[in-house]
């Protein structure tokens, strides 16, 4: 690599691995001037930030992006991998740096002040976590291991989808949420059944769907996935085929209207 030429030991050093075939790995330098520097086999390039220093790099799994906690401010900053944007910036008006920084999936990150583990989401949403010892942080491609003496658990955000979906469908707006509810109800033998389904076009449908079998496959509970898998189930026959005729979903009322008006499911 090239000599960055420090006048002072970096602060924190990472290497960053190419995200198309034959690239070039580049490594980046935080340095006590406040910077980070991008270095490749030819070149020093300063990235001229002034929010530093910065005492964690992480890259993310995708390798498209770069955390990075500064010392300073105690905020964490998310940054494309090639540092040309500032993504997002997470104050954690905590009084010293964390002892660990690590990715949970692509999409979040994990740090960590002796016991207490703190997970951060992509807009800004935070949860802590608290320990009666400080754990070990492992990432992983999608989710992040945390490991104490006595136990190993999986930390992972939950997937918008799934909270689409799981919200109540009374103050839900999403498709899935609202087939949920109606299959909830057919197998209630309850007639909001079909009240539900006539609420949903054939287009909120296809998406009802698919976003219930999306949840389900980022769902860690057995009974939950198998109900999502069912509400899946339950709208899928009212889907009409483009130059087919209405099924009747194999139910009551053979030919449901627009959202499925009869009461029956798969």
């Amino acid at each position: 690599l090239a000599d960055p030429r420090l006048a002072a030991p970096p602060t924190a050093v990472t290497a960053v691995e190419p995200t198309a075939p034959g690239g070039v790995p580049r490594a980046l330098v935080a340095t006590s001037t406040r910077t980070i520097l991008l270095l490749d086999e030819r070149e020093v390039q300063d990235q001229l930030l002034t929010s530093g220093p910065f005492c964690h790099l992480v890259p993310s799994p995708s390798r498209k992006l770069v955390a990075a906690y500064s010392s300073s401010t105690n905020a964490l900053h998310v940054f494309s991998s090639d540092l040309a944007r500032n993504l997002s910036e997470f104050q954690t008006h905590a009084p010293r740096p964390p002892t660990g920084v690590v990715w949970c999936g692509s999409d979040a990150l994990l740090l960590r002040w002796g016991g207490r583990v703190v997970m951060v989401g992509p807009y800004g949403d935070c949860i802590q976590y608290e320990y009666a010892e400080p754990p070990l942080l492992f990432p992983e491609q999608d989710c992040a291991r945390v490991v104490t003496s006595s136990a190993t658990e999986l930390l992972l955000r939950v997937s918008p989808v799934a909270v689409a979906v799981l919200t109540p469908a009374a103050t839900a707006a999403s498709a899935g949420a609202r087939l949920l509810a109606a299959s909830a109800a057919f197998e209630a033998r309850s007639s909001l059944a079909a009240e539900l389904l006539r609420g949903l076009s054939q287009t909120e449908l296809r998406e009802g769907v698919a976003a219930c079998i999306e949840a389900a496959e980022h769902e860690m509970s057995a009974g939950r996935q198998l109900s999502l898998l069912r509400a899946a189930a339950y709208g899928k026959p009212y889907i009409r085929h483009a130059g087919a005729a209405p099924s009747g979903g194999g139910g009551e009322g053979g030919e449901g209207g627009e959202g499925g008006e009869g009461e029956g499911g798969g």
